[in-house]
């Protein structure tokens, strides 16, 4: 729901295969591309993929941004962060299991507001989305 023919894809080669490719051409028509400035990826957590080395916009053209979707272990049972933000009324607290290389992106941040990489992380049929636009703190 998130592709179309007019919205590239990148595909981590974890995750890559012929099937995967037939039925997103079929039901999306999306542009599968080679380049990690494509406005969506989907990678799974075992490639521990750095956030920071997808498109991140500017100022200018924020627009220009990923959305990350990683397929992770499990949405519990991974070190606790504390959320808060737009569109949150009160922090909440989750824990994904999550690579050590989003860990860190989400420590440090090293792409200001609005830039950066909004995040979906999925695990089976359940889904978590963080926005950008979340300030997460490590508990």
């Amino acid at each position: 729901t998130l592709v179309d023919q007019e919205s590239a894809l990148w595909l981590d080669r974890r995750v890559d295969s012929d099937i995967l490719r037939s039925n997103l051409r079929f039901h999306t028509g999306v542009p599968i591309v080679d380049e990690r400035d494509a406005p969506f990826a989907l990678t799974h957590a075992a490639a521990n993929p750095d956030p920071a080395c997808f498109a991140a916009g500017d100022n200018l053209s924020p627009e220009k941004s990923t959305t990350l979707i990683v397929e992770v272990p499990s949405l519990n049972g991974g070190l606790t962060l504390r959320l808060s933000g737009p569109g949150l009324r009160e922090p909440r607290a989750i824990a994904p299991q999550l690579p050590t290389a989003i860990l860190t992106y989400l420590r440090e941040r090293p792409h200001p507001f609005p830039q950066g990489v909004d995040l979906i992380f999925t695990c089976g049929e359940a889904m978590m989305a963080l926005p950008r636009t979340t300030d997460v703190e490590v508990c």
